[in-house]
């Protein structure tokens, strides 16, 4: 299934339940000097946001840095068929939320506000200088929105991946709903609810064969488009695939009606609210969204189409490109696509003139 639905449908069963039946006096592991047994050896850096750590990976040189902002369910190695050259041209960074791969579990509250904190507080004692131009694919789409709104002088640009948008629908514990618009009665029926003495978990188990991370010389056998990774990437992606969902109970979510609503509130503001930062949208021209249970095709086609229209409406200076030949993960479908709309953004925010009207 596509824009989302692929990650939660199998994953939320999941987290619910661990919502649900997690006890508390759990403790967030702090950062420490090695790696937890079981961690094939991140190609990065562990940076400590405050006693706990981010995965980082930067590469190449030059201004503005680029920072690569993976969707829920991905990885830092996802970004491997864009990165590289990108890295041919400029600083790009690629990295990896609270509880991800590398990445220590983050403390609560999770959601958009707390991720949008600790990836400044990454880029800042990393020692990455800005201004930052972001690229934020999926549920990494919606980061940048507040981004800007909070940290507005550090970002020259910014280029959506086929980004969620804040009334998307989603399955949610048997019932489809648009989060930001459901009623409290709805909400409080299908999203659980966490007491008083709730913890996060500790660092999710990681599985202790890692030799074929690094000594297997066999191809991983991935659905397409992970496919098309580089083998050492796909050979992460089997790995960060047997962990636990921390993502879901210590990385990504707490409340996503909220996190919508946040995000609704900065789209809702005053017109423009990115002022003239060049920004380009990226909207897949694939989808299958008739495999989306309940809410018709239709539905889920118009709602993204009205919301990417409005993500190129965030600037004065932003051009919106539909990619016909790709599906959700534009990233992995058609990367010198993304590459070039990042060289785009790149020039213009470096001679501050209008994004030129080329597409990818």
């Amino acid at each position: 299934m596509h824009r989302f639905y692929a990650a939660t449908s199998r994953a939320l069963a999941i987290a619910v339940a661990a919502l649900l039946v997690l006890e508390s006096g759990v403790r967030v592991l702090r950062a420490q000097d090695t790696l937890p047994p079981g961690h094939p050896r991140p190609p990065g850096r562990l940076i400590d946001v405050g006693g706990y750590r981010l995965h980082l990976y930067c590469t190449g040189t030059g201004s503005p840095t680029v920072v690569l902002v993976h969707g829920f369910g991905d990885f830092s190695f996802d970004w491997a068929l864009v990165q590289p050259g990108v890295a041919r041209t400029t600083r790009v960074c690629s990295y990896d939320r609270a509880g991800q791969a590398w990445s220590d579990v983050g403390p609560e509250p999770r959601g958009l506000a707390r991720i949008t904190d600790e990836l400044h507080a990454l880029l800042q004692r990393s020692g990455e200088k800005g201004p930052f131009v972001l690229v934020g694919q999926s549920w990494g789409g919606l980061i940048p929105r507040l981004y800007v709104a909070k940290y507005r002088q550090q970002v020259a640009g910014v280029v959506f991946v086929d980004a969620s948008v804040p009334d998307m629908w989603m399955w949610l514990n048997g019932v489809t709903c648009q989060p930001r618009l459901a009623s409290d009665s709805l909400w409080n029926r299908i999203w659980p609810r966490r007491g008083p003495n709730w913890q996060p978990p500790p660092n999710p188990a990681r599985p202790t064969d890692t030799a074929y991370v690094t000594n297997d010389t066999t191809t991983p056998r991935l659905e397409s488009p992970f496919d098309r990774l580089p083998i050492q990437a796909q050979r992460y992606q089997n790995w960060a695939q047997r962990l636990t969902p921390a993502a879901l109970v210590g990385g990504d979510w707490s409340d996503i009606r909220e996190d919508f609503r946040a995000v609704h509130r900065v789209e809702a503001g005053p017109a423009h609210p990115f002022g003239a930062i060049p920004v380009i949208v990226l909207s897949a021209g694939k989808d299958d969204f008739e495999d989306a249970p309940e809410a018709s095709a239709a539905a889920q086609r118009a709602e993204f189409d009205r919301g990417h229209r409005a993500l190129a409406n965030l600037s004065t200076n932003a051009r919106r490109i539909i990619v016909l030949s790709s599906g959700h993960r534009i990233q992995l479908d058609e990367p010198d696509l993304v590459i070039e709309a990042i060289r785009q953004v790149l020039q213009a925010s470096r001679t501050t003139s209008p994004l030129c009207c080329r597409d990818p």
